[in-house]
């Protein structure tokens, strides 16, 4: 990953957790800098594990975009 002008071994990980129970559903690592592309691909898999339910998706300001379902 590209971090300050060097490139150094690291990682971004990704994940959901259910609100209920606190379960991990699904995870993610991946070496993007940032998480401007992650968001979007976690709630797809997540609604596709959940495809008969609700889903509200949170996120950090770190993220690139908010979106709920």
């Amino acid at each position: 990953m590209k971090n300050n002008e060097k490139y150094e071994v690291c990682y971004n990980m990704q994940a959901v957790v259910d609100n209920k129970y606190k379960f991990l559903v699904d995870f993610e690592v991946v070496n993007d800098i940032n998480d401007q592309s992650q968001l979007s691909n976690m709630i797809t898999k997540t609604r596709s594990i959940f495809s008969d339910q609700k889903i509200t998706a949170l996120a950090d300001t770190g993220y690139f975009i908010c979106l709920k379902y």
